[in-house]
């Protein structure tokens, strides 16, 4: 799903405002519905509205925010149940959000009872200050790329409230601003989560990592009492590898043959339909059946959909995107749907890499290179099983990790990778890269000088 905003120029107000409307593209359907907002051409920056004098900014860019986060979801819901988004079902959602049905108003008494006492909530407590913190994420947009706030984001950040909020439980008395400094917030909460929670550092590092964030926050934005001491605080982070396919074992997914015996242990590992209904014997459950010829297809699917991570370095969400028209002589050209980042990715097959047979294997059938598979994650377990995979989970997760892993003991320049998946720092770049010892070792004595007799 692609979603841009368009200024109707033409209908600007003598005062110099035009409206904002809002274009949804996605399974070849174009929706373009009206936001109802209005903004000065000279505040706009393609995707939100700049912090300008008199912009409106901090009232548009929730809103434009929240549109964006009613499609996103509206598509991830009917992925989920396999079926495609209709554009009544969007329109009538984003019309929902912006002119939602009117309240009953309540009684005054009522109404002042209702309202949150902010003196009673502690800052993890739901409704607390961390959760509006939470909210202004959520509604913030990316400034380079203009996207919202992923949703996977929000809910690590939601995660770490609860940690936090298990550790007052442990220390037995609430978290305050002014008393989060080294001895007495810092150094126990580390002793909670490396020894009491048994958890890695990296684990400790994101909670400080969020946390100092919210702090800023805090500090900057609402002028709140922090203590001095938390600028200090220090997130740590250990490279400790990750899961990536080794070249002989992305050989043997890749390789497998979905003909002749595979196709008949596919069929002994079928999990067949079952059922109550008188009529299940209609049904033709053989292994030339109908019903077994699907599963099987979507099997070969799932492994293909993972090929595709593998050989161009894509999530299972952008890959899912990218199609004929992205790709531009041997190079697909992509803007992540994460972070926005442009990525220059590889197309043409060599020994190892294939996603140009692989793409067209599948071409005139969907608007992908390789259709949408969508309990890919489910059949992968199978795959790995029939290919005698056992060393590392497969998922999609481990494709764009095995891409970076692979090209680096290839002998591509690290930087050159970085092009092709989108990364800006070696930082967030390398917790992509993992580790194949016998690789490693081979590297070594290839690029270093001949051992002695």
């Amino acid at each position: 799903m692609k979603i841009t905003w368009e200024l109707r120029l033409d209908k600007k107000t003598k005062a110099g405002f035009v409206p904002i409307r809002m274009v949804v593209c996605w399974d070849g359907h174009r929706l373009r519905e009206s936001t109802g907002l209005s903004v000065r051409p000279e505040h706009w920056d393609g995707s939100y509205v700049l912090s300008k004098p008199g912009s409106f900014n901090t009232v548009i860019n929730p809103k434009l925010a929240g549109l964006r986060q009613v499609a996103e979801d509206a598509e991830h819901a009917a992925g989920r149940e396999h079926r495609r988004l209709l554009m009544d079902e969007l329109a009538g959602l984003l019309q929902a959000y912006l002119k939602p049905p009117p309240l009953e108003p309540a009684p005054a008494a009522v109404q002042e009872a209702a309202k949150p006492r902010r003196a009673k909530l502690g800052l993890f407590d739901e409704g607390g200050l961390y959760d509006e913190w939470v909210a202004e994420q959520r509604a913030k947009s990316n400034q380079h790329s203009g996207k919202a706030t992923s949703i996977n984001t929000i809910k690590a950040y939601k995660s770490t409230q609860q940690r936090f909020r298990a550790f007052e439980e442990h220390r037995g008395k609430p978290l305050k601003l002014e008393e989060m400094d080294l001895l007495r917030f810092y150094e126990p909460f580390r002793e909670y989560v490396r020894n009491t929670m048994d958890r890695k550092l990296n684990t400790f590092g994101k909670y400080i990592s969020h946390l100092n964030t919210f702090l800023t926050w805090c500090e900057d934005d609402r002028d709140l009492p922090v203590h001095r001491q938390s600028h200090k605080f220090v997130a740590p982070s250990r490279y400790v590898g990750v899961e990536a396919l080794t070249e002989d074992e992305l050989v043997r997914i890749a390789t497998l043959d979905f003909t002749g015996t595979l196709r008949e242990k596919i069929y002994s590992l079928w999990p067949a339909p079952t059922s109550r209904k008188k009529d299940l014997y209609k049904l033709d459950l053989t292994i030339s059946g109908p019903r077994f010829a699907e599963y099987a297809y979507q099997v070969e699917l799932a492994r293909d959909k993972f090929l595709q991570c593998c050989y161009t370095g894509l999530s299972i969400q952008d890959a899912d995107t990218v199609g004929p028209g992205d790709v531009h002589g041997d190079i697909i050209r992509w803007d992540r749907g994460k972070s926005g980042n442009s990525c220059h990715i590889p197309y043409y097959d060599d020994t190892l890499f294939k996603p140009v047979a692989l793409a067209a294997k599948y071409a005139g059938q969907s608007e992908q290179l390789v259709p949408r598979c969508p309990k890919v994650n489910a059949y992968l377990k199978l795959i790995a099983q029939l290919a005698g995979v056992t060393r590392v989970g497969v998922s999609t997760k481990i494709g764009r990790k095995t891409f970076v892993t692979l090209k680096l003991f290839q002998g591509v320049p690290s930087r050159m990778v970085m092009m092709a998946t989108g990364h800006t720092t070696e930082a967030s770049f390398n917790h992509y890269v993992g580790v194949d010892v016998l690789a490693l070792v081979n590297q070594y004595k290839k690029h270093g000088p001949n051992r002695a007799a």
